[in-house]
């Protein structure tokens, strides 16, 4: 969460007066709409750019920038929580479209909300934090590792929905069992275990009848995980024809889980 501070950049940069009032007006204004977090950042980008040109000209005051509670002069330290922000909206976002079945229009939201979260893996290193920042969740790695994760998860959800894949089912479902393991207190260990139960029908759903034995076994091991009616009833049919034609016994199926490398190469 954050907190709104009067911030004035021209009353703290010396030059490029118009700027610094524009840079002022888009801080205000970020928390009315994505579109308006994606221009001052920016901006403001703009401007840390326009401070390291001028490196020798003293600022009239130094900036309080404030999140979660935290302030700092640190200007990385606003970027990074306006890409927290940005990420957090573009999620937030691509979830309305995707509750109303608007896939397509939700995947690219997802997919810079990814490049928001790899943006901030590869920038949270470059800036000195003092203690109490440090403290934060936001900027541990292994908090970020699994937000981007999740993030990935997300996205590879939404494509499963537009085109069914038991490919994107199962990185959708590594990547949330990871990110449950980076970061527990954030985990959601009930949406993974939707995820996994829709890679088992989704395999179940797609092997041929020639792989009849993949066929029973995805769907039973769907079936102990969830007792919904698309899963029931595929399960019912399955087995049924296994009780008439094939006369075979479910054999238990593990999906492999990632590394934090495998992870990250997933990205």
């Amino acid at each position: 969460m954050h907190v709104f501070t009067n911030m004035f950049y021209e009353e703290i940069i010396p030059y490029e007066t118009d700027t610094c009032i524009a840079l002022s007006e888009a801080f205000r204004n970020s928390v009315d709409s994505t579109e308006n977090m994606r221009v001052y950042l920016v901006k403001f980008r703009e401007m840390m750019a326009l401070l390291q040109e001028h490196p020798r000209v003293p600022l009239r005051k130094q900036p309080q920038f404030v999140w979660n509670g935290m302030d700092s002069a640190c200007w990385l330290f606003e970027e990074h929580r306006v890409m927290h922000a940005l990420r957090d909206m573009l999620v937030s976002d691509a979830v309305t479209l995707f509750s109303q079945d608007r896939h397509a229009e939700a995947s690219p939201l997802l997919t810079e909300a990814v490049d928001m979260c790899k943006d901030m893996l590869a920038k949270n290193e470059t800036w000195e934090k003092t203690p109490f920042v440090a403290s934060i969740p936001e900027v541990q790695p292994l908090y970020l590792l699994a937000l981007s994760f999740r993030t990935q998860s997300m996205r590879l959800e939404n494509a499963s929905y537009m085109k069914t894949s038991a490919t994107f089912c199962q990185r959708a479902y590594q990547l949330s069992e990871l990110s449950d393991m980076c970061w527990k207190a954030h985990a959601d260990p009930d949406h993974t275990r939707q995820l996994l139960t829709a890679w088992h029908h989704c395999c179940a759903t797609e092997a041929p009848d020639s792989d009849f034995q993949a066929q029973l076994s995805h769907i039973t091991c769907a079936r102990e995980l969830s007792n919904a009616a698309v899963v029931q009833s595929d399960y019912e049919q399955i087995c049924d024809k296994n009780t008439t034609v094939y006369f075979l016994n479910p054999e238990p199926v593990v999906c492999p889980v990632y590394s934090i490398s495998e992870g990250l190469a997933r990205l």
